[in-house]
């Protein structure tokens, strides 16, 4: 089916994206919900530093994005949950709708969401009202598996925040396959999520399979959201950043593996 994938910009939703075309189905644009400003909103549902490249990311995807500014608050924060005026998941379905009017045919959400039933349930709420079809291949998995089925299959993401304990701003774009043994060490030590599902860091894609061009990122600012003595909060803003030719190695070349990993995990 035809899909529109909901994107942060984030590892999790780029590979969601490459396991739903590895399935068969066809990505045909990419809705992304932003700030106003690139810089941390500590939204429930949307991951929100790195957004300034989500231009640059659909335009490495070949599709059209459709964005807009979250206007909403996290107003039911009920598990489960029921539509509220004003709630920032009113944003994703006036996107989403949007996005049916001008793509009558798409049919699928792609969403990356792993562990979150709660930001699963929000998706799934907004596609039953739209009567589209959630496409979340990645709920559920292991986390370990998961992170290194994400490197093997090429997906080349970095940390852009990070509130990790024993962890500061040093690790501030650094690559997942780089601090893949890292974060395994701070999951046996103090129970950290490897995929970050707890929040304990956000990434950003600056290239995988479907990327036509991979994103080079030259100059950034470190912001200090909280300073604590063992778990502080920093994330990135790009400042400088260009596009690069990559060789041709495509999503056709780990179909197979792509498949494997989603029975799998």
């Amino acid at each position: 089916m035809k899909f529109v994938a909901l994107i942060s910009g984030g590892k999790d939703s780029i590979f969601n994206i490459m396991l739903c075309n590895a399935h068969g189905h066809l990505l045909e644009c990419v809705a992304n919900i932003r700030p106003e400003e690139d810089k941390e909103t500590d939204s429930y549902m949307y991951q929100s530093v790195g957004c300034s490249l989500i231009d640059d990311i659909a335009g490495c995807l070949g599709v059209p994005l459709f964005q807009c500014i979250k206007r909403g608050a996290s107003k039911n924060i009920q598990l489960e949950y029921t539509p509220v005026q004003d709630d920032e998941v009113e944003d994703m379905f006036c996107l989403l709708k949007s996005v049916k009017e001008k793509h009558p045919d798409i049919q699928g959400v792609s969403v990356g969401a792993i562990l979150s039933r709660y930001q699963t349930n929000r998706v799934q709420n907004v596609c039953s009202r739209l009567g589209l079809t959630m496409l979340p291949f990645l709920y559920g998995k292991d986390c370990r598996k998961t992170l290194r089925a994400m490197i093997d299959c090429g997906v080349d993401a970095a940390i852009i925040k990070s509130g990790m304990i024993d962890t500061g701003k040093e690790i501030l774009f650094k690559p997942i396959a780089e601090m893949e043994e890292r974060l395994l060490f701070l999951s046996e030590k103090h129970g950290v999520n490897v995929c970050g599902e707890g929040g304990e860091y956000e990434t950003i894609t600056l290239d995988c399979p479907l990327y036509k061009k991979k994103i080079v990122v030259d100059a950034f600012s470190v912001v200090a959201h909280s300073e604590k003595l063992y778990s502080s909060v920093y994330y990135a803003v790009p400042t400088e950043w260009h596009l690069e030719e990559k060789d041709a190695t495509g999503i056709e070349d780990i179909g197979d593996r792509l498949r494997s990993f989603s029975s799998e995990l």
